[in-house]
């Protein structure tokens, strides 16, 4: 493994971590509706991850182009699972 992809890895991590601390406090909230909780989950990830890899861009530790590559990459895979879930957990 290159020092590059540890770090995106980890950059990718601390986010993650992140947006799941995000999604647990949006779920808790109880004054919110359900749609407006639903609307929230997904687009709670873009800060995490912004926040997560511009630093590791920002202090040259990654270089922009393959910190977009691999965000990418790890937002649609998030997406697929989040969607495919939400899809078996709304047939049963």
């Amino acid at each position: 493994m290159t020092a590059s992809t540890t770090t995106l890895m980890a950059a990718l991590l601390l986010a993650l971590f992140g947006w799941l601390a995000t999604v647990h406090w949006i779920k808790d909230r109880r004054t919110m509706s359900e749609k407006t909780k639903q609307l929230l989950i997904i687009p709670s990830w873009f800060p995490w991850m912004a926040l997560a890899l511009g630093s590791v861009v920002a202090q040259g530790m990654l270089p922009a182009q393959e910190a977009l590559q691999g965000a990418m990459s790890f937002s649609v895979g998030m997406l697929v699972f989040v969607f495919s879930t939400r899809r078996r957990t709304s047939r049963s």
